[in-house]
């Protein structure tokens, strides 16, 4: 019995048109019009020497920025060194892209004119390396640190729109999830009804409809990594695998926010959606996904946001496993998955257990 609700199920989110569209469809089709409109533009930036000021001399980001190549030989980065008021002047002229002021190894500040292309890309190479020294803490060496993912396998500063777009479909399945649990309330549904009549084990039952959901939506993503990575033909950066791995986390995660969201019966049913979109829509926004310096100045301004924000936390692996492959901050981001995961479905279940239906 329990096999045919969980294939019932699955078969439901195939068959509702709007779910398969915005679950599935959807993260094509914005992927293919990512891909056109962003290709182009790094194919014509990627293969330019990016011209930079630096004003203290010999500084260590110095050398390890002149030891950055692109894929044909030709050096990321032409460097001027020279003092705070003529890098200015450079910078207001647009004679360079970018002034850094490295106060210590660690500490580089950056200055710019205008957002663009070349900036992003100064500033993921800045990000970088600062992230690479504090992995590696005092013992580091200039070979270690340009060698440890400086220059990611994927340079491309758009990538990050895809890594968004993954953490969106994601999180697209928490309003599923709400949807599957918010029919079962008997004070709502005549379903809800039927099902608390009937001889069954209701969290059996629950897991059940709870597993032919997150199947529908693990299918969903790993329709659309094939689509982008061998359809696009798109480099994440890392072995597929990992890809692959973290985006079902992102599913299970997108799932239990549903889970426990669905079994907050006190809330009516617009509110649990509300909050679903703004973990989704919002958290996207505050991830760069509409805006690509969003999640640079809102790390910059209050890195907790981010911190926090499911939508950022799956952007962020794929993010760092593109530029360092793994690593402490990849685990963290992975622990904060989990952690969320677990604490939603615990506390989904102790609702479920506790809700009472006076008016039944």
């Amino acid at each position: 019995m329990y096999i045919k609700v969980y294939l019932t199920e699955l078969k439901n989110g195939f068959r509702t048109k709007v779910n398969l569209f915005w679950n599935m469809i959807f993260p094509l089709i914005l992927g293919t019009l990512f891909y056109v409109a962003f290709s182009s533009l790094y194919n014509n930036d990627k293969a330019s020497t990016l011209k930079i000021a630096i004003d203290r001399e010999d500084s260590m980001i110095e050398s390890v920025l002149k030891g950055i190549k692109y894929d044909n030989g030709e050096a990321m980065f032409d460097i001027t060194v020279t003092d705070s008021d003529e890098a200015i002047k450079l910078l207001k002229s647009e004679k360079v892209c970018a002034i850094l002021h490295p106060q210590d190894d660690m500490d580089v500040k950056m200055d710019i004119k205008n957002n663009g292309t070349s900036q992003s890309i100064v500033a993921d190479v800045v990000a970088s390396y600062r992230q690479a020294l504090a992995t590696h803490g005092q013992v580091y060496d200039k070979d270690i640190v340009v060698a440890k993912g400086i220059a990611g396998e994927n340079k491309d500063p758009y990538i990050m729109y895809f890594y968004n777009l993954i953490a969106m479909t994601s999180l697209l399945g928490i309003t599923g999830a709400i949807a599957v649990f918010t029919s079962s309330n008997p004070g709502q549904y005549v379903v809800g009804v039927r099902e608390l009549a009937a001889p069954i084990c209701k969290p059996l039952y629950e897991l059940m409809k709870l597993l032919a959901t997150t199947t529908f939506q693990i299918i969903s993503i790993v329709v659309a990594i094939v689509y982008y990575v061998h359809i696009l033909g798109l480099s994440f950066g890392c072995d597929e695998g990992y890809i692959y791995l973290t985006a079902v986390l992102g599913v299970l995660l997108g799932q239990a926010i549903g889970f426990g969201l669905g079994h907050i019966y006190s809330l009516k049913e617009s509110t649990r959606v509300s909050i679903a979109m703004v973990l989704s829509l919002g958290g996207g926004f505050l991830s760069g996904l509409y805006v690509g310096d969003m999640k640079l100045l809102i790390d910059t301004k209050c890195p907790i946001i981010n911190r926090i924000n499911p939508f950022a936390v799956i952007s962020d692996a794929f993010y760092t496993l593109n530029i360092y492959g793994g690593g402490e901050r990849y685990m963290r981001s992975v622990i904060y998955m989990c952690v969320c995961i677990v604490v939603c479905f615990v506390f989904g279940f102790i609702k479920a257990g506790r809700n009472q239906y006076a008016s039944i």
